[in-house]
Parts: C-alpha cells; sequence; structure tokens
C-alpha cells in the first residue's frame, strides 16, 4: 500500500506514510490522557507505548518481510495481511481472534475520528448536530469507496499539511488565551478509572500496526533494510510531538482540559476556528487509511470463500457498509469521545502489544532466549497495565 511515490529518495515517501499513519485523532487525545493520571503517570506510559509500540512495529514488519520471501511476487501482493499471517501461525482460531480484533480495533478508532471532526464542526460552522454527523459520516464513507489504494497519497499528504498548519497555530493560539503555567501541572491525579482512560488513549495514539503492516509488504528492495530505522524515526518523531503538545495543553489549560484540546480554544475567534478545521481534514484523512486494512482483509476472505467478485460494484457495496458502521458507532456515542479512545485503544492495543510477539514467536520457534525474553517482555506489560 505505498501511499506516496518517488523517484530520488524511497525512504522519504516511506517516511511520511509510517509517520501519518501513526498520528491521528489520539494526537488530540494526549493532553487530556496526561490530565487524567498527571503528568508523572501519563508520561511513564506515553514513552513505553513508545517504545513498545516501535518494538512490536519492527517486529511485524520482520515476519510480513519474512513471509514475502516464502511466496511468489504475485501470490504476495494479493495475499499478505494481518489476518493471513494471525492464520499462518494458529489456523482457524488466529484467524477468527486476528480478524475479530481488528475489526473492532479499526472500526471503533474510525468512529473516533467522526466524533472528533463532528465535534468540531459542530462547534464551528453552528449547525445542528444531526446535520454535522450526517456530512461528516458521508464524507468520511465517500473517502472509503476508491477501489485503488493510489487516491490516498494526496489524502495522506494533505493530512500532513494540515497537521503541521494546526499543531503550530495551537500552540500559538494557546500561549494567547491561557498561558501556560506550572501551576496547572499536577503530578499525580485521578483514580484506576481515569489511569485506564489515559492507558486507552495512549494505547491508541501509537497502535498502527495494520497501516504499516501493508506499507511493509510493498516495500523496494533497497528499503526493507532500512525500514526498522525508518519505524524507529517516525515513532519517535511522534512521541516527540506528543510530549511536547501533552505537556504544553495541560499547561495552558489544566484540569479544564477538553476531551478534544482543540476544543479548549474559544469557538468565537476565527483563526481558532481555521486551526479546527485544519485539525479536522488531518484527522479525517485517517479515515481510510484505518479502514483499508479492514476492507482488504475482508474482500481477500469473502473472494476465497466464493461470495465476492471483486467487481467494481461488488468492491463499493462492501466498502460503503464498511465505512457505514463507524458511522453508526459515532451517532451513539458522539458525546463520549474518551470512552470510544479507551475502547478503541484497548483493542487496538491486543493488536500493537500482543498479536505482533505471539505471531513472532510461534512463525520464528528457532528464535534465541533472548529475543524469545524481550518478545513476552511487552505482553506482559501490556496485560499488567490493562489490569
Amino acid at each position: 500500500m505505498a501511499l506516496v511515490e518517488s523517484q530520488s529518495n524511497p525512504d522519504v515517501p516511506v517516511t511520511i506514510n509510517v509517520f501519518k499513519c501513526i498520528v491521528g485523532a489520539g494526537m488530540a487525545g494526549v493532553p487530556y490522557a496526561l490530565c487524567c493520571c498527571g503528568l508523572i503517570p501519563g508520561l511513564v506510559m506515553l514513552v513505553a507505548c513508545c517504545i513498545a509500540s516501535t518494538y512490536t512495529m519492527i517486529l511485524l514488519a520482520w515476519i510480513t518481510q519474512q513471509h514475502l520471501s516464502k511466496m511468489s511476487s504475485f501470490a504476495a501482493a494479493k495475499e499478505v495481511s494481518y489476518v493471513v499471517l494471525g492464520t499462518t501461525a494458529y489456523g482457524q482460531t488466529g484467524k477468527v481472534s486476528v480478524w475479530t480484533t481488528l475489526l473492532i480495533a479499526q472500526g471503533v478508532a474510525a468512529a473516533g475520528y467522526l466524533v472528533f471532526v463532528t465535534r468540531i464542526l459542530r462547534d464551528v460552522l453552528s449547525v445542528s448536530a444531526l446535520t454535522t454527523n450526517l456530512f461528516v459520516w458521508g464524507l468520511g464513507v465517500a473517502l472509503c469507496l476508491p477501489r485503488s489504494p493510489a487516491y490516498l497519497a494526496p489524502v495522506s499528504l494533505l493530512g500532513n499539511i494540515s497537521m503541521i498548519v494546526a499543531v503550530s497555530a495551537v500552540v500559538a493560539c494557546g500561549s494567547i488565551y491561557s498561558p501556560p503555567t506550572l501551576a496547572n501541572i499536577e503530578l499525580f491525579a485521578g483514580g484506576m478509572k481515569d489511569w485506564g482512560i489515559a492507558f486507552g488513549i495512549l494505547c491508541l495514539s501509537f497502535s498502527s500496526h495494520p497501516e504499516v503492516m501493508g506499507i511493509a509488504s510493498v516495500l523496494e528492495p533497497a528499503v526493507v533494510p532500512r525500514f526498522p530505522s525508518i519505524i524507529t524515526r517516525s515513532m519517535m518523531t511522534a512521541g516527540a510531538l506528543y510530549v511536547s503538545l501533552g505537556v504544553f495543553s495541560v499547561a495552558c489549560f489544566g484540569a479544564k482540559t477538553d476531551q478534544v484540546v482543540y476544543n479548549n480554544l474559544p469557538a468565537q475567534s476565527a483563526y481558532v476556528a481555521v486551526i479546527k478545521l485544519a485539525m479536522s481534514v488531518t484527522v479525517l484523512a485517517n479515515f481510510p487509511l484505518t479502514l483499508f486494512p479492514v476492507a482488504f482483509d475482508l474482500e481477500l476472505y469473502l473472494q476465497r470463500s466464493g461470495v465476492f467478485s471483486g467487481s467494481k460494484t461488488d468492491q463499493m457495496m462492501l466498502r460503503l457498509g464498511i465505512g457505514l458502521l463507524p458511522g453508526l458507532v459515532a451517532v451513539v456515542f458522539r458525546d463520549s469521545f474518551d470512552l470510544i479512545g479507551a475502547v478503541a485503544g484497548g483493542f487496538a492495543g491486543i493488536t500493537a502489544f500482543l498479536m505482533p510477539p505471539l505471531l513472532f514467536l510461534r512463525l520464528n520457534p528457532d528464535c534465541t532466549a533472548a529475543q524469545r525474553i524481550a518478545a513476552w517482555i511487552v505482553p506482559l506489560v501490556f496485560t499488567s497495565g490493562c489490569h
């Protein structure tokens, strides 16, 4: 799934694609996560999620490349997916488990994107909630309909540009409307429920493994050896961005930090309205990126089952249905962004922190003792965090 192409330096588009897959609506929820549990626990969880996600993302990319090496290029281009790896490792049980988890994680995350955009547009445009929901829902579905992933190239580029504009401007506006002060920062806050919500949001913020796996499956041979370093640079950059925005926002807004931090800015300002619209574009650009792995896996499964022909009509109808489901969730839970973030983060955490190490151990039985220990640490820590 190559989203951006380049003839000069192939590392550049790959880095852009990976970074865009990582950064999404989770960025707007990071300040709220730090506010829920306090600065110290929040930063510890954020750094832990960043490091663990980097490690498991590299594991998943390695597994993908190993799987590709055992297939012909024609078959590989059509058959590599998260569900295929789960089936290869654990048979029917693996297929059902991976598919169910992936569907919930990606679907609820997509619903979170719709809720995020709907809340911002409802304030900026001053229209009814129903009208805004229908507009955002329809736009999100339209982004999922094109057959080829090539259309995601301009969508991804637009999302990156909008993100740079939004993040830079929100720092400037926050300094003007609510100057940061150390008095707003609590080192420890909240109870176990608040910590759980924070953990779920932070897990979601770094869980882009299915999307990155799609990139790994179509890498040019020359880029494959450098892909782990590309992942590491992208994740560290995203982590630094989250820390900076999170700490700055909490210092500005303190206990009043909203579930979506951009709602802390005054809605009556035209300048702030532009910022919110720019962030809406960034988040909405992630909607098709999030649902594409689900669509790919479902199309592959139905085609093998003989109930899906792969025609343009069948594909568009299937993607229409996939795009509608997150919309239903977004309408029902339109005022519960924190709940959606926690649920999506929990299941995304499974795809990010549990599945890659388990797949690695199953598909690589000859790995060293050190590799086994490292692969088990992340699932154990993630499970402990959930409890």
